[in-house]
């Protein structure tokens, strides 16, 4: 307000951790299977509903994180290229206080086909209540993942199993970012 200007920077601070999700497939499945209509579903004690002002931390803070909802990040058509990673999609979620570095439960749903015979296959094959362990670039284990962070889970499928990689990586920088002001002058 024009009563209580800033003074000093402004800092931005993430309230999120960033998780994106891909997936590919390795040699092995070339010309044996097909991985399609890949789904990576997120429970909704992870996503974030609110934020309020913290008097006592000078920020804006999540507040509430609970919904109804599940999220589901989807990557509809057929993994194509060996070897190429694909992004099923990416979601900012709101990791509870005194997490281990894990995500969890996750779940991990496609359809899995037999190359070129499409009566041939596995609809809906779902993976319950995954254990997500969050790695640092050097792959010693996460302790607690934290708002601000970024990490890439990366699902391998080969011709008989599949496996996942998750790393922590730089924040990619850039996009717009929305300060709310309040015109009545509190904050």
């Amino acid at each position: 307000s024009s009563d209580n200007e800033f003074s000093g920077d402004l800092i931005f601070d993430h309230t999120l951790t960033k998780v994106t999700f891909k997936a590919r497939f390795d040699y092995t499945m070339y010309k044996i299977r097909q991985v399609q209509n890949i789904r990576v579903v997120i429970p909704s004690s992870y996503l974030p509903t609110a934020w309020s002002w913290s008097d006592t931390a000078q920020k804006y803070e999540v507040s509430a994180s609970s919904t109804t909802d599940n999220l589901t990040l989807q990557y509809p058509t057929a993994l194509a290229a060996q070897d190429t990673e694909y992004e099923i999609g990416t979601c900012y979620l709101n990791l509870p206080a005194g997490n281990v570095g894990k995500l969890t439960p996750i779940n991990l749903i496609c359809d899995l086909y037999k190359f070129d015979d499409a009566a041939v296959f596995t609809p809906n094959k779902t993976y319950s209540n995954m254990e997500i362990q969050l790695k640092n670039t050097d792959g010693t284990n996460v302790t607690t993942a934290v708002a601000g962070e970024a990490y890439e889970v990366v699902f391998t499928f080969s011709n008989d199993t599949w496996t996942l990689t998750a790393i922590k990586k730089p924040w990619q920088k850039g996009g717009l970012i929305t300060i709310p002001v309040d015109p009545s002058g509190n904050k």
